[in-house]
């Protein structure tokens, strides 16, 4: 008995074909599915379109195929394509939205494949990382994270015999902070009582000095020497009105 009423009607037409050499004809008539229909965005890849051929989709640059199950199809022996049509989409591929770092400005705003981003700093940061970074194939942005830390002026140099106050991050101090010099008991301030990081790392001022009484009256006082019986001399500080 044949396998089907098509088969059997094959039978009767052609009279002495077994039903076995009927199948065979059924499948020669049937030797393509045909072109099957591309994704928009991409294309097919196959050598022919006959019975057992494997057909793979693809997308074109800057897209990938929204299912990884309906990456290939199969002409099959009815001259069907074993998805059934059903076509993969092709979809942009985006790398998803860069932040703007604290304390810094990003240039670039589209997210898909090619776009780039440009980051910099406000005045008194620093930048590390990436300067630019780009959307890669593999919808991952190129470089390293960007940030933008407090450009440090390191400790000021240390006065002798007074503190020097001011809230440090304990690496340094960061722009605009300000430190303000002291001197200790007896001794006086001569130079600026501040200074403040500036955006170049450096502080605005040299530090103070601090001057004791007795360094005030001695710099206040002349040497003179005078000639002596024997032309010995003897040294006088004489203090300065």
């Amino acid at each position: 008995m044949c396998l089907s009423d098509h088969v059997s009607l094959v039978c009767v037409l052609f009279g002495t074909l077994t039903c076995a050499s009927t199948m065979a004809l059924l499948l020669l008539a049937a030797v393509s599915c045909g072109v099957p229909s591309a994704p928009a965005n991409g294309g097919v890849l196959a050598a022919d379109y006959s019975v057992g051929t494997r057909v793979t989709y693809f997308c074109n640059s800057g897209y990938r195929l929204s299912s990884k199950e309906l990456t290939t199809t199969v002409c099959q022996p009815d001259g069907t394509w074993s998805n059934h049509n059903k076509i993969p989409r092709c979809i942009v591929i985006s790398c998803g939205n860069l932040p703007t770092p604290p304390n810094g400005k990003k240039i670039g705003t589209q997210t898909t494949f090619g776009a780039s981003a440009i980051f910099s700093c406000n005045l008194g940061y620093v930048l590390t990382g990436s300067t630019v970074r780009e959307c890669l194939l593999s919808g991952l942005w190129s470089g390293m994270e960007t940030q933008c830390l407090a450009g440090h002026c390191g400790i000021p140099e240390q006065i002798v015999n007074g503190p020097i106050y001011g809230r440090t991050t304990g690496d340094g101090f960061n722009y605009n902070d300000v430190v303000r010099f002291f001197c200790n008991k007896g001794y006086t301030l001569e130079g600026p009582s501040t200074a403040q990081c500036q955006a170049n790392r450096q502080w605005s001022q040299q530090p103070p000095t601090c001057r004791g009484e007795t360094d005030k009256r001695i710099n206040n006082m002349s040497m003179q020497y005078f000639n002596l019986a024997g032309k010995s001399k003897i040294y006088l500080y004489i203090l300065k009105k």
